[in-house]
């Protein structure tokens, strides 16, 4: 009995991994989708180097607690993008740093 509650713990532990993965994913498209929005050529460029920058560097991070920080983090930069296409005070927020 007590092997079949460890992996019925496992499996569950499994599943919110993949679920993350998932979310992960489904931010990162959600990222390179709206870079290819951008009207600014040089923006564009810029925000397609900074997302898959940012996901490449935090690829192999394995502690839950670091990975749901940096989701967060990922989805106020999802949403700043989107606003840019959009407001123009986040336009030139995102031309800015693309120019430097």
């Amino acid at each position: 009995r007590g092997g079949a509650s460890v992996i019925c713990v496992a499996a569950g532990a499994m599943h919110k991994h993949l679920q993350r993965g998932h979310e992960v994913i489904t931010l990162y498209r959600r990222g390179l989708e709206l870079c290819r929005q951008f009207p600014d050529p040089c923006g564009r460029t810029y925000l397609f180097y900074r997302v898959t920058e940012l996901f490449r560097r935090y690829k192999s991070e394995t502690s839950p607690s670091k990975i749901s920080l940096h989701l967060k983090d990922g989805r106020k930069h999802i949403r700043r993008i989107a606003r840019s296409l959009h407001n123009k005070e986040d336009y030139e927020h995102v031309v800015q740093h693309a120019y430097g």
